[in-house]
């Protein structure tokens, strides 16, 4: 069996917290809340009022999540009136930014969100997505400014605060994401994800027992949700609770199955607890879910010892 009085060597091949990503947190409908002027009446079919309706419409499509129809509405509003904007009124083209941010294309988004921007710079949402945006495409210095401005307009502003967070923890800024984060909590005390990337930055900065809490406050709120669990999991590992751990990653990979990193550490967990023959179980699943996941092939390789298979081991 593995010696465990230097199971510490386990640190060398466990897969740390996950800070939760930067999907846009409002539902479209409140979140988009007074960008659309009440309906305008055709005047010899002007484009002006047409291009109005297209957006009306792709804003029904887009509160009720049909994101593919919406784009179209929203395009074909573009292609009417290019830059369908209305003074303080952020229409399409905020839109179709948003929309191509929750659509997984944040390179298309940063454009449209530019322009809307630079006919109308002090849009609060609409600098915070831009944010977003820059983050989810890994500029994270360049979205630093945009969620600062969307703060400096709306002090209330918990998203961008969130992202401002976000972007900080990729920086390593791991004082100023736990302040971020502190006040996005304080601004909405129910906003999960927010308290689970405090959770985070608690673990990166050593305070395991106030992460726990925030897990715990993310999970309360957001019962169904994964990486609180995972992440909460992976803290208690760091103060060695084991069995603990493996419940939550039992939790974690309920709620998702296909969930490699969980499975990996949920194998950690079962090793701790003499349990090499469940651990290599694991080890196997995360690998073939995620089958470049280095710290589940080392993992698998200790199990494999456990079990005195050292010719296997040395293959894994």
């Amino acid at each position: 069996m593995l010696n465990f009085n230097t199971f510490s060597a386990a640190k060398l091949f466990k897969i740390p917290p996950i800070q939760g990503g930067m999907p846009l947190r409002k539902p479209a409908h409140d979140q988009i809340r007074e960008h659309i002027r009440p309906p305008r009446a055709h005047v010899n079919g002007n484009a002006r009022a047409l291009a109005q309706d297209k957006g009306r419409d792709g804003l029904a499509m887009h509160r009720k999540g049909m994101l593919g129809q919406a784009q179209s509405l929203y395009e074909q509003a573009l292609q009417l009136q290019p830059d369908h904007f209305d003074t303080d009124h952020c229409d399409a083209l905020y839109f179709l930014g948003v929309v191509f941010i929750q659509s997984g294309k944040p390179g298309q988004a940063i454009p449209l969100l530019q322009k809307a921007l630079a006919n109308n710079p002090d849009h609060p949402d609409a600098q915070s997505d831009l944010g977003v945006a820059l983050l989810e495409t890994q500029r994270y210095e360049e979205s630093m400014p945009c969620f600062e401005k969307a703060i400096a307009l709306d002090s209330n502003h918990a998203e961008a605060y969130y992202g401002r967070g976000r972007a900080c923890f990729c920086l390593k800024q791991y004082e100023m994401a736990l302040h971020c984060y502190a006040r996005a909590t304080a601004i909405d005390p129910n906003y999960p994800e927010a308290h689970n990337n405090r959770g985070t930055t608690q673990h990166a900065l050593k305070l395991y027992s106030e992460a726990l809490q925030s897990f715990d406050r993310s999970i309360a709120l957001a019962p169904k949700a994964t990486m609180a669990y995972y992440n909460k999991g992976v803290t208690l590992l760091e103060l060695k609770r084991h069995q603990a751990a493996l419940e939550c990653f039992d939790k974690a990979i309920a709620v998702k199955a296909p969930f490699g990193q969980a499975h990996s550490n949920r194998g950690i967990s079962l090793l701790a607890l003499r349990l090499p023959d469940l651990a290599l179980a694991s080890f196997d699943r995360a690998i073939a879910l995620q089958p470049d996941l280095t710290e589940a092939h080392y993992g698998r390789g200790l199990a494999l010892v456990d079990l005195k298979r050292i010719p296997d081991a040395f293959a894994s």
